[in-house]
């Protein structure tokens, strides 16, 4: 029997895009990530959230909010999407999407030192 390929685990993938991240090598995490955001229907939201924050950090806004958009529709209750996804469009000059996207986070999460 020949051996087969495995691919990696998703929490090594994402463990590995998060080093990369971590170092500021933002393209390369994205890349790290593609796999998994191509092969499985429904992507962890950490591996959506660290996927849409390395778009945003590499200035591709339109590929950080179809990620950020992706996520909240899978993870409604995860208030990092929702903060990060504030941080999006505060630079997009969408401040009052913005406002209504850190009070969601807030919601979910009001004792959040990350989210204050």
């Amino acid at each position: 029997m020949e051996p087969v390929d495995a691919e990696p685990a998703s929490g090594d993938v994402e463990h590995a895009a998060a080093g990369l991240f971590a170092r500021g090598e933002f393209a390369a995490a994205l890349d790290a990530l593609a796999p998994l955001l191509l092969r499985e229907s429904s992507p962890s939201a950490r591996t959506l959230n660290l996927a849409a924050v390395c778009a945003l950090r590499l200035g591709r806004l339109p590929d950080a909010e179809a990620l950020f958009t992706r996520a909240i529709a899978a993870y409604p209750e995860d208030a990092d999407l929702h903060h990060n996804f504030g941080s999006l469009l505060w630079e997009s000059g969408r401040c009052v999407e913005a406002e209504a996207s850190y009070r969601r986070a807030l919601a979910l999460c009001p004792t959040s030192e990350d989210i204050h």
